[in-house]
């Protein structure tokens, strides 16, 4: 059962990646980590809770899609890419999760590149040789 005890929940806090864009609750991890001790045993019983009872709460399902620019000229539509910004709180679930989802997850087959950590299309490229 993945831990989700108030100091592991804390501990992951510090890793929330800082100075990026919020997703629909507004909420950002600068805004978070100064309340940290008091936050971290509420979010690890809300964790709990959702694990136990294997709900995602609807905010967490949601995504705000924002347009980055490529390349090119910025007034054509051709030149951007959509990103999804979700809740900062649904990304430490999911932080909390990872562990025990990668132990019980068949291997992947070392071909599988796409969304592999630390994994780049130049590695994919000497796979093929």
């Amino acid at each position: 059962m993945p831990s989700f005890s108030a100091d592991s929940v804390g501990s992951l806090m510090r890793r929330l990646p800082l100075r990026k864009a919020p997703g629909p609750d507004h909420l950002r991890t600068e805004m978070l980590l100064p309340i940290k001790s008091v936050l971290a045993p509420l979010l690890s019983l809300l964790f709990s809770i959702c694990y136990q009872w294997s709900y995602t709460p609807s905010p967490w399902r949601q995504a705000q899609v924002v347009p980055i620019h490529k390349k090119g000229d910025p007034t054509s539509p051709g030149n951007y890419r959509p990103i999804s910004l979700t809740s900062i709180v649904r990304k430490l679930f999911e932080m909390c999760l990872f562990p025990f989802v990668e132990d019980v997850s068949p291997p992947l087959d070392v071909v599988q590149g796409g969304f592999r950590h630390q994994r780049s299309a130049l590695d994919q490229a000497l796979f093929s040789l």
